[in-house]
Parts: C-alpha cells; sequence; structure tokens
C-alpha cells in the first residue's frame, strides 16, 4: 500500500540533507592560523635563505606564533637578540631595516 507523506515532512528533510551537505562542505575555518603574519618575506628571499623559507612557511602555516618559534630558533643559532633586528616585540614585530640584511649574513644560507 503507498503512504503520502506530507509537505512538512519532505521540508524538514530537505532542509536537514541541506544542512548535513553544507557542514560537510565547508572549509575548515580551525585551520586558519588564530593570529596571521603581517610581515612579508618575499620568495625570492625565501629562495635564496633557507632560514627565511622556514619562517614564510612558518608564518603561512600557523601565523604569528608559528613564526616567533621559528625565529625564536634561528635567532639563538646566530647569536641574534629579537631587538637587533625588531622595533617592537609585538604585537606587530615591525622589523628595522637592517633586519633583512643581518639575517641572511648571521645565518648564512
Amino acid at each position: 500500500m503507498f503512504q503520502t507523506r506530507s509537505l512538512s515532512t519532505v521540508l524538514v528533510a530537505s532542509l536537514g540533507l541541506a544542512a548535513g551537505l553544507a557542514i560537510f562542505s565547508s572549509q575548515n575555518v580551525s585551520a586558519a592560523p588564530e593570529k596571521p603574519c603581517t610581515g612579508t618575506i618575499s620568495d625570492a628571499d625565501a629562495k635564496e635563505n633557507a632560514g627565511l623559507a622556514k619562517v614564510k612557511e612558518a608564518c603561512a602555516s600557523g601565523g604569528k606564533d608559528a613564526a616567533k618559534k621559528v625565529m625564536n630558533e634561528l635567532s639563538k643559532k646566530a647569536g641574534l637578540k629579537c631587538e637587533s633586528c625588531h622595533k617592537d616585540n609585538g604585537p606587530t614585530y615591525a622589523t628595522k631595516d637592517n633586519a633583512l640584511s643581518d639575517f641572511k649574513t648571521k645565518l648564512g644560507k
């Protein structure tokens, strides 16, 4: 025997399906860094210097927190302090004019 369904049942089922598809097809918002980087490292500088490439990669994947961690590791190896290259210690971490040249010189390739 054939049963007919009410319009409201079909509507509720359709909305549930649409909501489920929206959740599963949406981008993963949690993958975006909480604090995105504001500085820029050119592709040419990243190609030329492995340290800068690591910083750029950390920036892209984990934002400021990840970049800061990598920078701290590299700075220790080079004997640099944050204040050597940065005008402030947050939140922007603006670099001084000598930052790029010092980074390349002290860390080499």
